[in-house]
């Protein structure tokens, strides 16, 4: 008799047995005071109504990321007979999957009506191969103006036929924005370096506002018949459709990722080369046998007390987590006689001396840079705005590495100088983006405390200066065109004189500069010296708290989606591998519908 049933049996006992003293009248009972009485599985379920209990094993499937044919088992139909008492019945697996389906298009037209009420999103996009089949999975993500605090949602996982080319995804992502209403709305879209994404987005994707300057351009003449009448165009297909997609914006993670997988491996040293090809060698012969041999493993648990982590294929992470491993075993000189004894007993030849030293100090290196990783991969708090402080500490602390007087580095120099010009490489263009710069500055946790040049805090004050303004100007002019309406209205029926002809003209540049000017530069100069890093101290500051919103909206990396797909081999798994397209959307786009 399994656990469950003696549950339910033991459940039955007690239930006759308080029925039988209950029903005892033998005995005769006089009055008692009044005792609060522990409330009975009966009293509990009184009120559970059939819809109730339909929502909350709905919520039980949805939540725990279980097949809808579950309901139709025996022991969870025997569960909802004893919680019940047999009032209420378990529905059939049919019945389950129409309200899956209700709700999903119920929860769909909710996020439609919410996102009308966003002024901007942020997507991320990626695609998965599964089972043998290929999805598109796009993530939306926004700022509450109000509390300031950042929402998410699954848009959609669209399964993909044939091959995941540039124009199959275009359509695709174009056909998923127009669905939810968010062609206008969106900042940016991020994904990974993928070329099919790419490319995408370089012949489909709209182009990044240009950035203003303080030089004036010189102003360029054109013959304006050669424009509208072109003699010859070349390179133009009348059959080709034409997609819209938003701004493209490149995974800061899957740049890091690239940064110590790639680039760390371009360093100059013929010793450090030798060493880290010989210990890798080692170490991956180790996790192999793991991976690979029962007996293996055996040995390494019962030498190690626990077995290692193995890295994976796609995540350098992994990579620094297995190695971070040995080299805490190697601290100890107890745990690192043991990985000795282990090494002997799997017919490895031990760590060397300047082997250990190695995986000490790559260790040491390779700390920053996977703790970038984990700061960009944030789902909460993190924003546009984390991206160039991150990438600038991180520097610095590769800095401080590479010219440190004490314990400085035996082997590992060449790699630090690998990795800095693998981020200077990879990260120049979002460096000199004003807008990541000025995500950064109005963003309270960092302000300007990650900028060390004061020439360049000067010329960063200036351009939010001129952005705030900007922004506050075109508010103003909003307001007061309204105003100037209802003033039309009132005088239409006069006529203007040659002295008031332009006093619509001349009030507006009067308001304007009055409002805006110096409190523009009076809000951003006490939100810079405002010490509160918390966000909430931006509703002192109305301008900065819109740019704010408007800018940090975006995300620096797609781990977002990512995760998406990690839900996914929950939902897709090998015994559910006949689970239509449908259900498996609906699925997934249930389990992350929490954005309220």
């Amino acid at each position: 008799m399994t656990t469950f049933e003696k549950a339910c049996d033991q459940l039955d006992s007690d239930k006759k047995r308080k029925h039988n003293e209950d029903d005892d009248g033998d005995v005769e009972r006089g009055p008692s005071p009044a005792v609060k009485k522990q409330r009975t599985v009966d009293n509990s379920f009184a009120a559970l109504t059939q819809h109730s209990l339909d929502q909350y094993v709905m919520d039980y499937i949805v939540d725990s990321v279980l097949p809808v044919h579950h309901v139709d088992t025996s022991p969870f139909q025997q569960l909802i007979r004893r919680l019940t008492s047999g009032r209420l019945r378990p529905r059939c697996r049919q019945t389950f999957t129409n309200q899956l389906e209700e709700r999903f298009q119920q929860r769909k037209v909710d996020l439609k009506k919410h996102l009308e009420e966003i002024g901007t999103v942020c997507t991320t996009a990626d695609c998965w191969t599964s089972r043998r089949r290929s999805f598109l999975g796009v993530t939306v993500h926004w700022i509450e103006k109000n509390s300031l605090e950042r929402r998410g949602a699954c848009l959609a996982v669209r399964q993909i036929t044939g091959s995941h080319t540039y124009d199959v995804i275009a359509k695709e992502l174009e056909h998923i924005h127009e669905e939810f209403g968010l062609t206008d709305k969106i900042c940016f879209t991020v994904t990974d370096s993928g070329s099919n994404f790419i490319k995408a987005f370089k012949h489909f994707g709209l182009e990044d506002a240009p950035e203003f300057t303080d030089e004036q351009e010189d102003m360029e003449y054109h013959v304006l018949d050669d424009i509208l009448n072109p003699q010859h165009v070349e390179n133009v297909d009348d059959d080709q459709v034409l997609y819209r997609l938003p701004p493209h914006w490149k995974c800061a993670c899957h740049a890091l990722n690239l940064v110590a997988a790639v680039d760390s491996t371009n360093f100059d040293g013929a010793t450090l080369k030798k060493t880290s090809v010989q210990t890798f060698a080692k170490l991956t012969a180790i996790w192999n046998k793991q991976n690979r041999s029962t007996l293996a493993a055996e040995k390494i648990r019962s030498t190690l007390g626990t077995l290692l982590p193995t890295p994976g294929d796609t995540r350098w992470n992994s990579i620094f987590d297995a190695v971070s491993k040995i080299n805490g075993l190697l601290s100890s000189t107890e745990s690192a006689a043991n990985f000795d004894k282990l090494c002997d007993d799997l017919d490895i030849k031990r760590m060397q001396g300047l082997q250990k030293t190695f995986i000490s100090e790559y260790v040491e290196v390779m700390r920053p840079v996977c703790c970038a990783l984990d700061v960009l991969q944030g789902d909460k708090a993190v924003g546009l705005g984390y991206l160039l402080p991150t990438i600038t500490v991180l520097k610095q602390q590769l800095e401080d590495l590479q010219h440190r007087q004490q314990n400085a580095l035996v082997l590992c120099g060449p790699l630090v100088v690998a990795l800095k010009d693998g981020i200077n490489k990879r990260f120049e263009q979002s460096l000199m983006k004003v807008d990541a710069q000025l995500s950064a500055v109005v963003n309270p946790k960092f302000k300007l405390d990650w900028i060390s040049v004061e020439a360049e805090k000067a010329a960063l004050i200036a351009k939010l200066k001129r952005r705030v303004r900007d922004l506050a100007s075109t508010s103003t002019t909003t307001s007061q065109t309204a105003q100037s309406s209802s003033s039309l209205d009132a005088t239409q029926g006069e006529s203007p004189g040659p002295s008031d002809f332009f006093a619509r003209i001349t009030a507006a540049r009067r308001n304007r500069i009055d409002t805006v000017g110096d409190d523009i530069n009076s809000e951003v100069d006490r939100f810079l010296d405002d010490g509160s890093s918390e966000i909430t101290s931006l509703n002192s500051y109305p301008h900065i708290k819109q740019l704010f919103v408007s800018l940090n909206t975006g995300l620096p990396a797609s781990a977002a989606v990512e995760r998406l797909f990690s839900l996914g081999g929950r939902v897709f798994s090998p015994l559910r591998t006949r689970l239509s397209a449908e259900h498996f959307e609906m699925m997934v786009f249930l389990r992350l519908a929490k954005w309220q």
